[in-house]
């Protein structure tokens, strides 16, 4: 298909239309070839209709003006698909883009007809009949009415059926750094929506009223707008306390636990400012003196604030290398990121049909064999390979690890050979070494195997990602594999069956308790080290 994409915002390919536009392409691209011709008409040549008419008499077809506009006539008529692609300007399209629409005279006659509803037009010089047409459209308002009617319907008069159309209002959200967890959902819509056009040569309905929806209520957005601004680089509010009220209305209160309000006190230790954010179920109030005592407390610089907030600095990395420091509880910077700047509902219908993983499932092969193995091969065998059985039984409640099918095949070989009367000493003892070396090969990759279970006590499923818990789930991985090598070697040592099972049983409960004990107060001497 040849497309013809017409970019008529004044900020080019970093305009808020194109980044739709753009991903529009993408969705077209992932179902078939396409030869794309992008013009950006602001970098282009294209003069203003002169009125002469001589395109139709004294040179038919063809404009006088010798500029730009010549070659992308001929571009405009070969094309498959044209994509009108600019913002919403004073209820209508940017100037120049009107003029790459004015322009487009030549492809008339100047013959006129009578319409079926009664208007009249020019005939067409050429079959442009199959031809299909998009509008890409955004605007800073929040709602199309008394906005886009006009500039709509001169668009359904002039393409009729063949016109398809996205309109993003509150579309100057689309730039703002701190919102790409709500806007790319937008964003992947479109992508949806693009293969749908492909397919179907329209959008589903479905996907247009996604892409009809707010990115916030009307009143949240106005506050966020009027928020913004700043005239002669001053505004209303320090940067700080803007930075803060946009993060006030991107609180989900639905997110929030307990009864106890929540207070996090913020102090910018390069500008001497200083505020607090009350959270409870409901709301999030921003206060700037009569503080109350903090639930959480971050001393940070503004700049780093700022620069994590834009996501041009991760702060979980920050807050490892000591850039900044947090005191209190730190539950509450674990759960930062699903308080402020999440779209929720996406987030919680995500997590209700995601299955999670269960160190259960590792563990249930090895548990009968460890214990009956020091006393009957036979019995051990048989219940290790009955266990296995069990456990596909239950992928449709629990998502199974690599970690869990590596203990599938292994605890299998263990148990036939129980089965077959092996060394059962060598069999106990081999069987937590060879688990302490699964653990073990995990700690090479990004994702150690604790974390890949310990994960599921956060909603937030991006935390698997957070350097302060992968590093703490790599350093307890490496402990149990201290542990597991440990019994190992015990258990080649000369105890009875039932010594052998006591001793084994201390050592990992000894471990459990450090693990719980360990995974809260590292978290928290990281976070709360010197800058």
């Amino acid at each position: 298909m040849k497309i013809l994409v017409i970019d008529g915002s004044p900020k080019g390919n970093n305009s808020n239309t194109m980044k739709i536009t753009n991903r529009f392409l993408e969705g077209l691209n992932s179902i078939g070839e396409n030869e794309i011709s992008i013009i950006s008409v602001k970098e282009k040549n294209i003069n203003h209709c002169l009125g002469c008419f001589s395109c139709w008499t004294k040179t038919p077809g063809k404009c006088v003006i010798n500029d730009d506009m010549n070659d992308f006539i001929n571009k405009y008529i070969e094309s498959d698909l044209i994509i009108w692609s600019f913002p919403l300007y004073y209820f209508g399209m940017p100037s120049k883009i009107k003029a790459f629409m004015d322009r487009l005279l030549p492809l008339n006659l100047p013959y006129m007809d009578k319409e079926e509803k009664n208007g009249a037009s020019h005939v067409a010089r050429y079959d442009l009949k199959d031809k299909k047409y998009l509008l890409i459209s955004t605007c800073g308002f929040h709602s199309r009415e008394n906005n886009y009617e006009g500039l709509i319907k001169q668009f359904e008069i002039l393409f009729g059926e063949n016109l398809e159309t996205i309109i993003c209002t509150e579309g100057e959200l689309l730039k703002v750094e701190e919102l790409r967890g709500i806007t790319n959902k937008y964003l992947e819509n479109v992508y949806e929506g693009a293969r749908e056009y492909y397919e179907n040569e329209k959008i589903s309905k479905s996907t247009k009223e996604k892409l009809n929806e707010l990115f916030f209520s009307p009143e949240i957005y106005i506050e966020m707008a009027n928020n913004s601004w700043e005239i002669n680089g001053e505004s209303e509010n320090s940067k700080a306390e803007n930075l803060l009220k946009q993060m006030k209305l991107l609180y989900n209160s639905n997110e929030f636990e307990g009864n106890e309000k929540i207070v996090i006190e913020f102090k910018f230790s390069d500008i001497e400012e200083a505020y607090q954010l009350i959270l409870d179920n409901e709301k999030c109030e921003l206060i700037k003196d009569n503080f109350f005592k903090f639930t959480t407390k971050i001393t940070v610089s503004f700049k780093l604030w700022e620069d994590i907030s834009k996501g041009n600095e991760k702060g979980d990395e920050a807050l490892m290398n000591g850039k900044y420091r947090v005191e209190g509880d730190m539950n509450v910077m674990m759960k930062f990121s699903s308080y402020f700047g999440r779209n929720s509902e996406e987030k919680i219908n995500k997590i209700d049909h995601e299955l999670k993983t269960n160190m259960t499932l590792f563990f249930i092969p090895w548990i009968g064999f460890w214990t009956l193995i020091n006393f009957n091969n036979i019995i051990a065998g048989i219940l290790a390979i009955i266990t296995v059985g069990i456990i596909p039984l239950l992928t449709n409640k629990y998502k199974l690890t690599i970690y869990d099918k590596l203990s599938i095949l292994f605890s299998t070989i263990f148990g036939t050979l129980a089965l077959i009367d092996y060394e059962t000493t060598y069999l106990y003892g081999l069987s937590f070494i060879l688990v302490g070396t699964i653990w073990l090969i995990s700690t090479f990759f990004k994702y150690p195997l604790t974390a890949e279970y310990s994960i599921n006590q956060f909603e937030d499923k991006k935390m698997k990602d957070n350097v302060i818990f992968i590093k703490t789930n790599k350093i307890l991985t490496v402990l149990w594999v201290i542990v597991y090598y440990l019994m190992g070697v015990l258990s080649f040592l000369n105890f009875h069956g039932t010594e052998k099972l006591i001793l084994n049983n201390l050592l990992p409960l000894g471990m459990l308790w450090f693990t719980n004990y360990f995974a809260k107060e590292y978290p928290k001497h990281l976070m709360s080290k010197n800058i």
